[in-house]
């Protein structure tokens, strides 16, 4: 006896079956991942530099920067040299109840209150 295969499916047929605040859900969930992969990339775009010029600055590969966009979870101290090669400067902030602490590149930091 032969078992029977599950049905194939299209996504946008199981797409439909949520409610219209669940589809809401969905796409605000695909736009934020969007952006947190993509944002490196524009981030680079934006000040208008190849990939081949930030492996330039940062005395790497260019395989290596487009590797450094594409990850999920990047070390700070790369972030850092990523973002000083964009001509910028990377603020790391921890925001409390009763205060914001600006974390330094080298363990400086600065209180104020919360905006």
């Amino acid at each position: 006896m032969t078992e029977a295969k599950p049905k194939i499916r299209p996504l946008s047929d199981l797409y439909e079956e949520f409610s219209p605040e669940e589809q809401r859900e969905i796409e605000l969930g695909k736009q934020l991942l969007i952006m947190e992969y993509e944002l490196l990339s524009e981030l680079r775009k934006s000040r208008k530099l190849t990939q081949k010029e930030i492996a330039q600055l940062l005395e790497i590969g260019q395989s290596a920067v487009s590797k450094l966009e594409g990850q999920d979870d990047i070390l700070v101290r790369t972030l850092v040299r990523y973002v000083q090669a964009l001509g910028g400067e990377l603020e790391l902030r921890v925001k409390f109840p009763d205060t914001v602490v600006t974390l330094g590149q080298f363990g400086q930091h600065l209180c104020s209150p919360p905006s």
